[in-house]
């Protein structure tokens, strides 16, 4: 079964500016980098370069102010730290620390630089969860769209590592706000909670941060969404679920009884229709439901 559903455009925001406040004087050092001035206040040295910079200095200051502001878990280096990461990100194009560190001369040799990303990524006094929910909340203030569009999916690299992700759909894209990462294809290292337990914890932490007022609309893939405890547990939660399924659920209509999903539309066409999902007892689930079964599919 084929369910779309376009998320509208709703852009998000800029952050508001933040003047660089007044530094003390620096003390002799022999050589000073951005990371250094940021942190400690003093005066940035000028780089005679050809390439083209995207922020300059005191773009530089405001976003380290801004993460600041935007990341109270965050101690000071380590805030210092996600900024560097950041604009890196940004100016490298990339999220190789490598890459990154190779776009970042302004603060100090690739070398060290690597190093110091190395060191913050494995940095276990970081509390991912509590930055990912102060990540979320900044986003949804400034979300202007009237629904949100959570997208649900897991990713795999390789056998080394799996991912579930969820993320806010905008303008064709999907910002991440909470994940969980495990080892990959190992039964034994998949989190106790199960796919189900991950999702709705993820959903849950997010639904804490967003503005009253908000609809919520999850989106997931077959693979995600064949499940009848999610579509509960999230229909209590107030929110609404839009989930892809396989050919093969079954839905009961008081017109034609219970039926293949298959069995309710035919090649090139499209069907709507309001039933009950499922058929044990006790994991049913009245919804309505979408079929779109395009000309080039063998399946709906």
């Amino acid at each position: 079964m084929e369910s779309v559903l376009s998320p509208p455009c709703c852009p998000i925001a800029p952050p508001e500016g933040v003047e660089r406040p007044p530094v003390s004087a620096p003390p002799p050092v022999e050589e000073t980098t951005l990371l250094n001035n940021l942190v400690h206040g003093v005066s940035l040295r000028e780089e005679q370069t050809d390439k083209e910079v995207p922020m300059n200095q005191k773009q530089i200051y405001q976003w380290f102010a801004e993460i600041r502001k935007r990341f109270p878990c965050l101690k000071k280096w380590q805030a210092m730290g996600l900024a560097m990461l950041s604009y890196g990100v940004i100016k490298a194009q990339h999220a190789q620390a490598s890459w990154i560190a190779e776009a970042l001369p302004e603060f100090g040799k690739a070398s060290s630089v690597e190093r110091r990303i190395q060191r913050w990524l494995a940095n276990p006094r970081i509390q991912i969860e509590e930055v990912t929910q102060c990540w979320a909340k900044w986003v949804f203030e400034n979300y202007t769209g009237v629904i949100s569009y959570l997208l649900v999916d897991e990713t795999k690299l390789s056998d080394r590592m799996g991912c579930m992700v969820l993320s806010l759909a905008v303008e064709k894209r999907a910002i991440p706000l909470k994940w969980r990462c495990y080892r990959a294809n190992s039964s034994a290292d998949y989190p106790p909670e199960g796919q189900v337990g991950i999702i709705l914890w993820m959903l849950q932490q997010v639904l804490a941060v967003m503005p009253e007022g908000k609809t919520v609309v999850l989106m997931a893939d077959r693979g995600i969404g064949n499940s009848s405890r999610l579509m509960q547990e999230v229909a209590e939660r107030g929110a609404y679920f839009l989930f892809r399924l396989p050919s093969n659920a079954v839905l009961t209509t008081e017109a034609q009884g219970a039926l293949h999903l298959w069995q309710l539309a035919r090649r090139g066409e499209t069907w709507h229709g309001h039933g009950t999902l499922f058929t044990k007892k006790g994991h049913t689930v009245v919804c309505d439901v979408h079929i779109l079964w395009e000309e080039e599919q063998e399946e709906p």
